[in-house]
């Protein structure tokens, strides 16, 4: 797997705090940790919006999705409202976390806790196309993705190929990949 680069900028709030981290080789998604300069009381049913100190500028054809973490749920019934929140390419402003308490007790949020998980993933804009029929048939991804996006245009090859097989109905990716290589463009 081809790790993927994105730009990180640690805001003033966050100084001292690690920058979001996998904790095993294979960790889907990155701890966050909350940025506060003092104590967040969350009450029972109640939410708070939680900094994480930081930025990021994720690139053209990703998103970030914010997502709980399972440990706080089962020990203390708190989860991130609106799971996934989304993380869309062109925001650069401070990655905030919006955690729910679900329990009947109040939870404390500390400074340098890990309050949520973030994970990277492609995203494709779809565009529509209207039809008076029924949908039928399969999709030919090799023509659809040469002639709709143009996520994968000036990325190299195996870069292609994991995009492409993270994509829940693509099929045969390096095969879609090599054709789109012959086909002229890029990668």
């Amino acid at each position: 797997m081809v790790p993927l680069k994105i730009m990180i900028n640690r805001l003033s709030h966050g100084k001292g705090l690690s920058a979001p981290k996998y904790l095993t080789k294979k960790s889907a998604g990155m701890d966050l940790s909350a940025a506060t300069v003092k104590k967040i009381i969350i009450k029972s049913g109640e939410y708070s919006l939680i900094p994480t100190g930081f930025s990021i500028a994720i690139p053209r054809g990703f998103e970030g999705q914010i997502r709980p973490r399972s440990g706080l749920a089962l020990k203390f019934g708190v989860s991130v409202l609106n799971s996934p929140g989304t993380i869309d390419a062109d925001y650069r402003g401070e990655i905030k976390v919006i955690l729910v308490n679900h329990n009947k007790k109040e939870f404390t949020v500390k400074r340098g806790m890990r309050i949520a998980q973030l994970v990277i993933t492609p995203s494709i804009q779809a565009i529509w196309e209207i039809t008076k029929k029924g949908i039928e048939g399969k999709i030919d991804w090799v023509n659809g993705l040469k002639s709709r996006v143009d996520l994968l245009s000036g990325i190299d090859y195996d870069t292609c190929v994991q995009v492409a097989n993270s994509l829940p109905i693509m099929t045969g990716a390096k095969e879609a990949c090599r054709a789109l290589k012959n086909a002229g463009w890029k990668i």
